[in-house]
């Protein structure tokens, strides 16, 4: 007979499998559209956006890495008994949504590929944006699972200097168009491309050692 619980685990097996199918249709996409970043990442003006390509595939591959570590963890809980469907419900599409900004993400570096030296701001804006949806998304957890269940401070630590970053961007594009190199932001956008890919790189590697230290810590309290 199926409990209520082995029923909400069949389902949250099957929105990931959903979600999966997403995160799979976006990854081979983002290769399809930017086939010239892949035969030739070195061509005539491509090397920006192939910098931005990098970072995004990065950054795609380990929010996947984590969120199935998480999900392993943390499966959607939509028992009917448990007091949290509405809660549970809205952390699925917020799930979905951050896939849908991954999708953003790499149709508004495509225009990178053939005019390095365009404003990127409708793409560097998206990375912030992503970051609230982890917030969300976590804080969605932890008001079902508890306050282990979300890495909020860490989400906010990082999500801040990504906003900052867009801002920054701004303010040196202004004056970047106006006063010093006019049509000529390439070397800008390649430097943002850099700075995001270490952020990005920092916070995985700082969430790992956040999710490592609570392991161990639970092996410590379990062998008490």
């Amino acid at each position: 007979m199926t409990t209520e619980r082995d029923s909400s685990q069949l389902i949250s097996d099957q929105l990931v499998r959903l979600i999966q199918v997403f995160f799979a249709v976006l990854l081979v996409q983002g290769i399809v559209r930017n086939d010239e970043l892949v035969t030739s990442p070195l061509g005539a003006g491509h090397q920006v956006a192939f910098v931005g390509f990098i970072g995004f595939y990065v950054a795609t591959m380990r929010s996947w890495i984590d969120w199935h570590i998480t999900m392993n963890a943390y499966p959607y809980n939509l028992n009917r008994l448990s007091g949290h469907r509405t809660t549970e419900l809205a952390r699925v599409w917020t799930d979905i949504s951050f896939v849908v900004m991954y999708a953003y993400l790499i149709f508004t570096l495509e225009p990178a590929i053939r005019s390095p030296n365009l404003d990127l701001s409708r793409h560097f804006i998206g990375y912030p944006i992503v970051f609230a949806l982890y917030w969300i998304s976590g804080a969605l957890r932890r008001r079902t699972y508890g306050v282990q269940a979300g890495q909020l401070r860490a989400i906010a630590l990082f999500g801040v200097p990504y906003l900052l970053l867009v801002v920054v961007y701004w303010l040196v594009a202004s004056v970047w168009d106006h006063k010093l190199l006019p049509g000529e932001r390439g070397w800008l956008n390649a430097a943002m491309f850099v700075l995001f890919f270490v952020l990005t790189v920092t916070y995985r590697s700082y969430r790992e050692t956040l999710r490592n230290r609570d392991i161990r810590a639970q092996r410590k309290q379990d062998s008490a």
